[in-house]
């Protein structure tokens, strides 16, 4: 099973709000806010760089939220010195800079100039107080304390713990809940996630790939992460690059070890080029497969041990 870093299940949290998401509370979606962007990246008032965990706008209402979501305790300096500098970034935020931007959309009608962003900083249950102790209560950052349990991946409201919010429709949705519920893992890794993990998430569509053949014989790395990422086309362009890097790196390793003469890279063509096939009768494809399985489960214990080889692999914009 997959592990998540606390800030991905928050991140997890947040997409699940925005959506009317089955046996999940729908908080930011009943307020209006329903489109979504992953890694969002723009700049400032001041021309300082800015890049929020999550954000969601509200078009009808003219209205934003972005929020920095934070897992652990924050007792680091290093920690501290650089969520001091991200929530003076984010101050200087204004309704300009996320529609002109970055690109938040505004109803017809309304006056994008009169557009109100809000910035959050969102931590778990029981772990604020480090962060608490950097942003002074005197910011315009509300702090937001997500009740999350990472060892059950269950949610159970959201509470302002510092600041307030400023949209009233939304801050009398805030609070706690009656009870847990699972968290939706519609993202299931980040650029932060072990590379077991994002190996567990990319392998199965591999493995789907060999079921297709002859009718495909190569892929693309963007073709296996937008199986495995649903929301793909939500995350920041710039960051697509790093996912992309990041899971050809992977994919690298596992053409040259777990799953070698299987597939591999295909420099003439850009792309990964499938070398066997699953055979033609039924039994001879169920045979292989489960060999591949065995293959899957070598390979993610390989990964699990730390172990990758980084291969030279053709640089972010290099494939198509």
């Amino acid at each position: 099973m997959p592990s998540y870093s606390e800030s991905l299940l928050l991140k997890n949290v947040f997409l699940a709000l925005t959506y009317r998401t089955a046996n999940f509370p729908s908080t930011l979606h009943q307020c209006g806010y329903d489109e979504v962007y992953i890694e969002k990246a723009f700049t400032n008032s001041q021309l300082k760089h800015v890049r929020y965990d999550f954000a969601a706008s509200a078009p009808a209402r003219n209205r934003s939220v972005l929020l920095e979501v934070k897992g652990g305790q924050y007792t680091r300096p290093e920690e501290q010195r650089r969520l001091q500098q991200q929530v003076q970034r984010y101050a200087a935020v204004t309704g300009e800079d996320v529609v002109q931007k970055a690109g938040f959309s505004v109803a017809p009608g309304l006056d994008p100039r009169q557009h109100e962003p809000q910035s959050f900083v969102v931590g778990i249950e029981g772990q604020m107080d480090g962060i608490m102790a950097v942003i002074p209560a005197s910011t315009s950052i509300p702090l937001l304390e997500a009740r999350v349990d990472t060892a059950d991946v269950t949610y159970g409201g959201a509470v302002i713990v510092q600041g307030s919010c400023t949209d009233p429709q939304l801050a009398a949705h805030l609070g706690a809940l009656p009870r847990m519920y699972p968290i939706p893992t519609t993202l299931p890794f980040d650029l932060e996630s072990r590379d077991i993990d994002i190996a567990d998430a990319i392998v199965p569509v591999i493995l789907q790939l060999f079921y297709r053949l002859p009718s495909v014989t190569t892929f693309r790395t963007q073709d296996v992460i937008e199986q495995a990422i649903p929301i793909w086309p939500l995350i920041d362009a710039d960051e697509q690059r790093s996912y992309l890097g990041r899971v050809r790196r992977i994919l690298g390793d596992l053409a040259a070890h777990g799953f070698r003469g299987w597939f591999e890279w295909d420099n003439g063509g850009r792309q990964w080029r499938i070398m066997q096939s699953l055979g033609q009768v039924h039994a001879e494809r169920m045979r292989t497969f489960r060999r591949l399985q065995s293959l899957q489960h070598q390979a993610l214990g390989r990964l699990g041990g730390g172990h990758l080889q980084q291969a030279t692999l053709p640089l972010d914009g290099d494939e198509p």
